[in-house]
């Protein structure tokens, strides 16, 4: 592989799946603390946002987005993934004293969306 961006993709695509995999783990272990939950979510938006960002600029470099349709639901998938699994965490967190990282988990997925728009206009 001799594209860095690529490289950079799918690492940060593993990490993230293992951060998710931590992440039911901890939700299903009742002993784990809640500032963990807490720093696993933000963990989680943080990456979300660097592969919807890395992923956008990969499509972008490489024309890759031959069908906008497909371009859309593959990035809609992704992030209801990520949806779903952020909402049962700040579920998990709502009933504990330990504060909702709203802006922490927002800010990079919405930079990583926009960054995703951005490409699908331009291509």
């Amino acid at each position: 592989m001799k594209n860095p961006l690529l490289v950079l993709h799918l690492i940060g695509a593993i990490l993230l799946g293992i951060s998710m995999l931590f992440a039911v783990i901890a939700m299903l272990l009742s002993n784990k603390s809640k500032a963990y939950l807490r720093n696993v979510a933000i963990i989680i938006a943080a990456q979300t946002g660097i592969q919807l960002i890395s992923g956008s600029l990969l499509a972008f470099q490489k024309g890759a987005i031959n069908s906008p349709l497909a371009f859309c639901r593959n990035i809609l998938l992704y992030l209801t993934t990520v949806a779903i699994l952020e909402i049962v965490l700040f579920r998990k967190l709502s009933f504990t004293s330990e504060k909702i990282p709203t802006k922490l988990v927002t800010v990079p997925i919405v930079f990583g969306v926009l960054t995703a728009i951005v490409a699908l206009v331009i291509l």
